[in-house]
């Protein structure tokens, strides 16, 4: 997973996979058939590891607006630490694969959608608690949300624009803001 995060699916052989685990190449063909199988295996991985994660706090029972933020003002602070630069996994998938692999298609709209739920949570959450109005679109929102957020997982991945980051970032809170 962690190569196919770093590299993506071309800039990863098999040899390289075969090197990275310590095991002979009829092992990973005899476990997976194939790179594509292998790939597909890490992203589900991803998917499963890795995401929920990062949408604990949109999830929880009291989840609301600063919960939202919270999220935005983590991943718009990504920029230039180490680690982050490999930015989100199934976003590179999508940019990579996900438009000719239907495998991959499907991994991404999962994710897609358990993002958007889970905005949508804490949007809803945010309903309830009276930290937005009543005409508050949720759904719209957790929608333009997850577009904001995937644009800014693939800033993160190319290294770029921090400051750039920041504005959509408090663009979006300030909206937010003026719906309560």
């Amino acid at each position: 997973m962690q190569l196919f995060w770093l590299h993506g699916y071309d800039g990863v052989t098999t040899q390289i996979l075969v090197d990275a685990m310590g095991i002979n190449r009829k092992s990973v063909y005899a476990e997976f058939h194939n790179k594509e199988n292998l790939y597909l295996a890490s992203l589900d991985r991803y998917l499963c590891q890795q995401v929920p994660q990062r949408f604990v706090a949109l999830n929880a029972p009291d989840a609301g607006l600063p919960a939202v933020f919270e999220l935005l003002d983590r991943f718009a602070g990504a920029v230039g630490r180490d680690g982050p630069e490999r930015g989100c996994m199934l976003c590179n998938a999508a940019a990579e694969t996900a438009y000719q692999d239907k495998a991959v298609h499907v991994l991404v709209e999962r994710y897609f959608d358990l993002m958007r739920s889970s905005l949508a949570h804490a949007l809803n959450g945010a309903k309830n608690k009276k930290e937005v109005s009543e005409e508050f679109k949720t759904d719209d929102w957790a929608a333009a949300l997850t577009t904001t957020l995937i644009g800014m997982f693939v800033m993160i991945r190319s290294r770029a624009g921090g400051d750039a980051l920041q504005a959509a970032v408090d663009l979006a809170k300030m909206q937010l803001i003026e719906k309560s």
